[in-house]
């Protein structure tokens, strides 16, 4: 059977995209593109959102922070810990984003772990994570 991706039928029946209104600063609604134009949008986000306001001298907001990198400074990942969380892997498994395998994993040098135990340990102490620690993709797969 042909995919349903590309049937004219979701060609046909795609849905319409309505562009939003725009209140010019004047106060009345832009109808047109050359009424929209020259709206700035610097002043409609104004509208809406408002600064953020710092507090540098609160107690509270310190005392969580500080406990937060206290948290973060008691990982500490040791040679042996590694070797343990190492015998617990599953070799047949995907690798991940970095596309480094479980397999590679088993059969690093110990040299190798001694520089990725401090690597890691380096990221937790100064709590810069990469970018790709924070983000992830949720695949939604339906039930058959």
């Amino acid at each position: 059977p042909m995919s349903s991706k590309f049937s004219l039928w979701t060609a046909l029946c795609a849905p319409i995209k309505s562009a939003l209104p725009i209140r010019t600063s004047t106060g009345n609604w832009a109808r047109s593109e050359e009424e929209k134009e020259p709206t700035d949008l610097l002043n409609i986000f104004k509208m809406y959102f408002s600064p953020i306001q710092h507090q540098t001298g609160s107690h509270c907001q310190q005392h969580q922070m500080s406990t937060h990198l206290r948290q973060i400074n008691q990982l500490y990942l040791r040679h042996m810990s590694y070797l343990i969380i190492n015998e617990q892997l599953n070799p047949k498994k995907s690798p991940g984003c970095d596309l480094i395998s479980a397999k590679m994993i088993i059969k690093l040098p110990f040299c190798a772990v001694r520089a990725i135990c401090q690597l890691f340990n380096a990221i937790t102490r100064h709590g810069h994570f990469p970018e790709r620690w924070k983000k992830s993709i949720i695949i939604m797969i339906p039930k058959p």
